[in-house]
């Protein structure tokens, strides 16, 4: 079961290959270095949660080309006439997407170390900086793709793809209230550099917090996962 998984991996790298040239590279590289210009000019480490969301953003919203390109060319026709299940394909498509994601943040890690031996900036704890916003990153743009999964492997590309922006619209949203957000004169960055001063204060809270984390995450991941096979396998093609 597993290399038919690891099979099933390579085929979804392997088909949307021909999208991801040298110009959509470029794209993408004109994109971050335009960012990391306007949030890291002041030589703060902004810039490095800059990369890494906006990689993890292109991730997330290409996690989507698998189900476009089975739709347009019937490849779900072909994959229930291979010797996998439905459930191996759904297994091999959430590898996909979550591979994607933490290769995108791989390659904002090296973009990052380049822009700062190059210019300096983000200072000298960039890397801090950066696999800091990267982890949270992660994290948050994974659940985002627990929500979306579901929703195409039920729906199909075509009725899904504008419902499946809202989780990310939610997001993007609740970051911007939270950042504005201002109660008796403190902000909500303030409040968020004591709630670290609190952590840095008890050792064990960093730890449970973790595990609690890497709990809920795995939870919602395998009730993601879950869905989407009963989904999957109750569609007819």
């Amino acid at each position: 079961m597993r290399n038919k998984i690891f099979a099933l991996l390579r085929l979804d790298f392997a088909t949307v290959r021909p999208y991801f040239g040298w110009k959509q590279g470029l794209l993408y590289l004109a994109v971050v270095l335009l960012l990391t210009f306007f949030t890291a000019r002041d030589g703060s480490s902004a810039g490095s949660g800059s990369i890494a969301g906006i990689l993890a953003v292109f991730a997330v919203l290409n996690a989507s080309l698998p189900f476009n390109l089975a739709e347009r060319n019937n490849l779900d026709v072909l994959y229930a006439s291979l010797s996998v299940s439905r459930k191996q394909l759904v297994l091999g498509r959430y590898g996909f997407s979550l591979l994607s994601v933490l290769g995108a943040l791989l390659a904002g890690a090296a973009l990052s170390f380049l822009i700062w031996a190059g210019t300096g900036l983000g200072g000298p704890s960039w890397a801090l900086e950066y696999f800091s916003a990267a982890l949270a990153l992660f994290l948050l743009f994974s659940l985002v793709l627990f929500v979306q999964l579901p929703v195409y492997f039920k729906l199909g590309y075509t009725k899904a793809k504008l419902l499946s922006y809202l989780p990310i619209l939610l997001m993007a949203a609740s970051v911007a209230a939270l950042g504005g957000w201002q109660a008796g004169g403190e902000s909500a960055a303030l409040r968020l550099e004591l709630i670290a001063a609190w952590l840095k204060t008890n050792p064990g809270a960093p730890l449970v917090l973790g595990i609690t984390l890497a709990a809920l995450w795995l939870l919602l991941g395998a009730l993601s996962c879950h869905l989407s096979i009963r989904f999957y396998e109750r569609r007819d093609f």
